[in-house]
């Protein structure tokens, strides 16, 4: 019977895992936001890039707010790109913006 409840419990409690989205995480630490921008920044450009390398960045914490300035080469031209978000705020709520410190 504990088998059988044990069984119950993972099964009403697993969707709620499995179903969890990366924009309801939060940004915990600078560098967590550094790579969300890295990444949103890579999807955006490859798009339309031949050739997408040399990512650098600089993190900043400016009062309650995460600042990642990024730069990327992309077919021999420099790409600026910065997010911004809330310490502690979810991912959906971060901005995003390219060649415009």
């Amino acid at each position: 019977m504990r088998m059988l409840w044990r069984w119950l419990v993972i099964i009403v409690l697993l969707p709620k895992v499995v179903i969890a989205n990366d924009e309801d995480l939060p940004f915990d630490t600078g560098a967590d936001m550094a790579q969300w921008c890295k990444e949103i920044s890579y999807s955006h450009l490859s798009v339309d890039a031949d050739r997408l390398y040399n990512w650098t960045q600089s993190v900043l914490a400016k009062g309650n707010t995460y600042v990642v300035r990024g730069h990327w080469r992309v077919n021999d031209e420099d790409i600026y790109v910065e997010c911004k978000s809330r310490i502690g705020a979810l991912r959906k709520y971060a901005t995003y913006r390219e060649n415009g410190w």
